[in-house]
């Protein structure tokens, strides 16, 4: 038991705290320094264990989660901003996505910040903890004496509030920006840039207020070694002796990276640029096979495609914008130097895309089949011969392998045709985009359906 727990971390606390550096930046607009998606995918995976063992912390999570994806929606905002909407349109755009954004920032953050509290003041006084209730002076006409806890629960709300209004009040000014019988007479949108300095301070302000406490309240419940020893013991009890929980826990883990990385699939274009590099959804697949490599075999012929995926796709992304910088597409048959910077460009994005469609063929017949024959199926009840069965539903999943694998063809073959026809076909573009959206989208879906099975097939079990 010893050895075990000294290898056992209930609480990722490094990585909370790293969490919280990315979290703490205000932002301008819609524009996060600091993404905050990496911030709350660092956070749920330091909770995660906690959430194993308690369903208010378990609540908690789920609410992050949502807010990464929420918060790696920014990404598609700043495409549909610079990239479709007119100059004009900018700035009431930036207003509506910020706004957007922050309702929906505080619909999640708020109860999930309220729950995590409580999961923390719960689990402290059943497993002999003192001190999240250590305490923090008193409220005034009251004898309810306030948990230090409780303090920073009011931080955090308060610190949330206060970034999403920082986030939004200055676009506000967009509104004043008018026209009439084209003479511009409005004015405080002139200032908006001063407005928004002015929010980022305050926004900093209130940062220290908030990320100054909360550090000591994380070195304060670390350092609580009964809560800590109490609670690793009862994980080990009642979760790691269970051999099913990891699989089942790094499986869901790994299916959000490959979520993410088909998500990021798509290029968005601005100015001819790619504002989401394809290495970056290669990277976010390694991240999910790593995940993978206790319980899943073939990992690593699946990671080495990956990371030659990674390789080429950056070489071809340097050898794009080198040729962009130099040339236009209308110089390619016009001038011989610019012919062979992009004929050597496009043999190394032929081979990055068909590199790229190995990936994918990879990932679905050696992990996906593994992950389908090995952790799903039903539960044998009753001394009732469920073979027939569970062959039966391993053939369907798998039959649905095959969509995926198709519309990551196509997405292939448009995007090296997009290359070779940059002259002619000047929409093929839109082709290949539809196409890897619809990769992405039937790719998750399948993803989805692996992973209701296995949640139906542990939870008989």
């Amino acid at each position: 038991m010893k050895s075990d727990r000294g290898r056992l971390k209930i609480v990722g606390w490094g990585g909370m705290t790293l969490a919280f550096v990315f979290l703490m930046n205000p932002d301008i607009g819609i524009f996060d320094i600091l993404p905050d998606f990496i911030g709350y995918i660092l956070l749920c995976a330091a909770i995660a264990k906690l959430s194993d063992i308690d369903d208010r912390v378990n609540e908690a999570r789920a609410l992050f989660v949502r807010m990464i994806y929420v918060s790696a929606a920014k990404i598609v905002a700043l495409f549909v901003l610079f990239g479709l909407l007119t100059p004009s349109d900018r700035s009431v755009g930036m207003l509506l996505f910020a706004f957007v954004f922050s309702v929906f920032e505080l619909v999640y953050v708020l109860p999930a910040i309220v729950r995590l509290t409580d999961g923390v003041l719960y689990l402290s006084m059943r497993h002999e903890g003192t001190a999240a209730y250590a305490p923090s002076g008193r409220l005034k006409n009251s004898r309810h004496q306030k948990t230090i806890t409780e303090k920073i629960r009011r931080l955090s709300v308060i610190f949330m509030i206060v970034k999403a209004a920082c986030r939004t009040l200055p676009e506000f000014a967009s509104l004043t920006e008018q026209t009439y019988e084209s003479t511009a007479t409005s004015h405080l949108y002139l200032y908006v840039n001063v407005f928004r300095m002015f929010a980022v301070v305050v926004g900093l302000a209130a940062m220290l207020f908030w990320f100054v406490p909360t550090l000591r309240y994380i070195r304060l419940i670390k350092r609580d070694t009964l809560l800590i020893r109490n609670l690793e013991q009862k994980y080990v009890v009642e979760i790691q002796s269970r051999p099913d929980r990891p699989a089942r826990r790094a499986i869901k883990a790994a299916f959000w990276c490959f979520g993410a990385a088909a998500l990021i699939t798509p290029d968005f274009y601005s100015d001819g640029f790619n504002l989401l590099p394809d290495a970056l959804s290669a990277l976010v697949l390694l991240a999910g096979l790593w995940m993978l490599r206790k319980y899943i075999k073939g990992w690593r012929g699946v990671s080495a495609v990956a990371a030659v995926y990674t390789a080429l796709s950056t070489a071809a992304m340097v050898l794009d914008l080198r040729f962009k910088s130099r040339f236009y597409p209308e110089s390619i048959l016009k001038d011989i130097e610019a012919y062979n910077s992009y004929a050597v460009f496009c043999v190394v994005a032929t081979v990055a895309e068909l590199v790229f469609l190995a990936m994918v063929l990879a990932l679905l017949y050696i992990v996906m089949r593994n992950i389908i024959t090995e952790h799903t199926g039903f539960a044998g009840t009753g001394g009732y011969d469920q073979s027939e069965k569970i062959r039966l539903l391993h053939k369907e999943l798998s039959r649905r392998l095959a969509t995926p694998a198709v519309f990551a063809s196509l997405t292939a073959a448009s995007a090296i045709s997009a290359k070779f026809l940059v002259n002619t076909v000047d929409f093929m573009w839109i082709i290949e985009f539809l196409f890897s959206l619809l990769f992405a989208t039937f790719m998750i879906r399948l993803m989805m359906e692996i992973d209701e099975q296995i949640e139906y097939k542990y939870m008989l079990s």
